[in-house]
């Protein structure tokens, strides 16, 4: 388990981190909001702002907060302010969003004034609306906004650029947008308590439509008459009786993605049809690493890897494994009962009981645990081929710098950490 304890102790240890480094000239992440002796303040890249929160900030180095003055709310955007409103993106400060900042100078926000909802996009003034929902409020690179307001205590609007979508139920956190390439979609419900997803004019219901992320929507897979289809841009393709999406490449157009037919599974990587197997799966967070793709298939011969076109295998099992590009990579493997180590796609070193992690440098040096079945509460540590350290419990998991120094994450009844044995 890679968690994200032992993610944070790798950073701490092994990347220094400069304050003065990480902030350029058009890096507003210096940024920050704080609270001192109960007033909400903005920290600008040093310049201290008071009674103001909600820094938000843009590649460009342009930024924004809202502050409040005399019992009156405004915005400023790198600088410049706007208002005075009655409130800004929110009435109560816990509803309060920051403003919205898409590159090149574009913001967006939603302000009452005089009781009346309006919101701003570069200057524009849209309104007035009875209510608006503020983080609903969202803006392209391009400058495509979108929205969504109340009529009525029951009717609800969705605004994609200057085009009007609804009524729709009264239903929040309802997601909707429209990407510079045109895409759009909206999600809403009705009075039945259903739930759908409208993609570029096609309506599917929520819970049989998915997709990887709102930002390649136009990519998504969809149930129809109990047989599941991928929309690719505007492309039908199916049917198939399972399928999962793994990695899309929206600049290229190239989908990769996992599917069953008559009890067979294939996959398909930009285009590449491989199968049929009779499992497959993703043994890292994702497809692609790199630009390297990994994938475990099942075989009657056995368990194997493909890493990049390279079959590996058959083993019983296969875990934990390393990518640094497609020519260097680390794994463990089971054959006959003993747990060994691959290296570049070659067997290294000795076989173990159990291996419990393998790790590996740009330097070509790797670092293993493996425990042995007589006395599994012993964890070893090795470098190569030779044994480092031991210890008590089994490590979890294993990182290595590119100087060969090791933090090793040790569960022995409880988590305790080892830098280099220390």
């Amino acid at each position: 388990m890679k968690n994200i304890l032992s993610l944070v102790l790798f950073i701490i240890f092994f990347i220094p981190v400069s304050a003065q480094e990480s902030t350029s000239a058009k890096d507003w992440s210096y940024s920050y909001d704080f609270i001192e002796n109960g007033i909400r303040c903005v920290n600008i890249k040093g310049k201290i702002i008071k009674n103001a929160f909600f820094t938000s900030s843009d590649n460009d180095g342009n930024y924004a907060w809202i502050s409040w003055e005399k019992g009156k709310t405004y915005v400023n955007i790198s600088g410049k302010r706007l208002g005075p409103y009655e409130y800004v993106n929110g009435k109560g400060f816990e509803d309060i969003s920051p403003v919205v900042l898409s590159g090149g100078g574009k913001f967006a926000f939603m302000y009452s004034q005089k009781g009346k909802k309006y919101v701003n996009i570069n200057g524009k003034i849209l309104g007035p609306y009875p209510a608006i929902d503020s983080k609903s409020v969202k803006l392209s690179p391009g400058g495509n906004y979108s929205f969504s307001y109340l009529a009525n205590q029951s009717s609800r609007f969705v605004m994609l650029n200057a085009k009007k979508y609804g009524p729709f139920a009264n239903e929040r956190n309802m997601a909707a947008e429209i990407l510079d390439d045109g895409t759009y979609y909206y999600e809403y419900s009705d009075k039945d308590g259903n739930y759908f997803i409208n993609i570029n004019g096609r309506t599917h219901k929520m819970e049989e439509c998915d997709h990887l992320s709102f930002n390649t929507i136009k990519y998504y897979s969809f149930l129809e008459k109990e047989k599941w289809f991928i929309n690719s841009a505007g492309s039908i393709l199916g049917p198939y009786d399972s399928l999962a999406l793994l990695s899309v490449d929206p600049v290229k157009n190239m989908l990769s993605y996992k599917y069953k037919s008559a009890n067979e599974w294939f996959i398909s990587i930009n285009g590449n049809v491989s199968g049929p197997y009779t499992n497959i799966e993703i043994p890292l967070r994702s497809l692609f690493y790199r630009g390297v793709y990994v994938f475990r298939f099942f075989a009657k011969k056995g368990q194997f890897l493909n890493i990049n076109g390279k079959i590996l295998g058959p083993y019983n099992y296969t875990k934990r494994v390393t990518i640094l590009d497609e020519s260097n990579y680390a794994f463990a493997f089971e054959t006959n009962n003993r747990w060994y180590i691959n290296l570049n796609g070659e067997k290294a070193g000795g076989s173990y009981g159990l291996i419990d992690d393998v790790t590996l440098n740009k330097s070509g040096t790797y670092a293993f645990a493996h425990r042995d079945k007589s006395d599994v509460t012993i964890s070893h540590l090795n470098i190569n081929k030779k044994e480092k350290y031991t210890y008590k419990g089994y490590i979890d998991d294993v990182y290595l710098s590119s100087e060969g120094k090791t933090i090793t994450l040790v569960n022995n009844n409880f988590w305790y950490v080892n830098v280099d044995d220390k």
